[in-house]
C-alpha cells in the first residue's frame, strides 16, 4: 500500500476534533453536576426522614391450590389468605423482592417487614437484602392491598 493510500485510510477513521471536545465537555459537566448535587443536595430526590410507627414481620407462602398464605412471623397467626388470581399487586411486589434476593444470593429467613411510617408512607422490605419498596406511589387501591395486612385477621374479613 502506498503512503498516500495509508494516509487516506487513516483519515477515513478520524473522529472530528470538535466532536471529541464536545464529548469531553459533556462528561466533565456531568461529573461536576453530580459532585455539586451531592455536596449541596441540589437536584436530588431525597426521601424525607421518618420514624416507623408500626411494623409487622410477615411470611408469604404459596399453597398447593395457588393461594398465598400470609402469616405473622412473630405470632404464627394467619393474617390473610390471598386467593389464586387475586391481589396481583402484592404478588408482583413480592416477585421483585424475591428477584432481589436471588440476584444478591442472600439466603436466610424469608420474612418480610411491612412498615407504616409517621409521615403516612407504607413500605415493604426484605431484611436479608435491605431492599425496600415504598408503596404509596402505586395508588390508593394498591396501597390498601398491603395496608390491610397490618390489621388483624378479624379486621380484614
Amino acid at each position: 500500500m502506498s503512503d498516500h493510500a495509508e494516509r487516506r485510510h487513516a483519515e477515513d477513521h478520524h473522529i472530528p476534533r470538535g466532536l471529541v471536545l464536545a464529548a469531553a465537555a459533556l462528561a466533565l459537566f456531568t461529573m461536576v453536576a453530580v459532585v455539586y448535587g451531592r455536596a449541596t443536595d441540589t437536584g436530588l430526590m431525597l426521601a424525607p426522614q421518618a420514624e416507623a410507627v408500626e411494623t409487622r414481620s410477615l411470611y408469604f407462602t404459596d399453597s398447593a391450590d395457588g393461594a398465598m398464605v400470609v402469616t405473622d412471623a412473630v405470632s404464627g397467626q394467619m393474617v390473610a389468605l390471598l386467593s389464586e388470581g387475586q391481589d396481583g399487586f402484592i404478588r408482583g411486589v413480592l416477585r421483585g423482592l424475591t428477584r432481589g434476593r436471588a440476584v444478591t444470593r442472600e439466603g436466610g429467613d424469608d420474612v418480610l417487614a411491612l412498615t407504616r411510617w409517621d409521615d403516612g408512607r407504607l413500605s415493604i422490605s426484605d431484611p436479608a437484602t435491605g431492599e425496600r419498596f415504598f408503596l404509596n406511589s402505586f395508588g390508593a387501591d394498591n396501597l390498601q392491598a398491603f395496608a390491610r395486612l397490618l390489621a388483624s385477621r378479624e379486621d380484614i374479613q
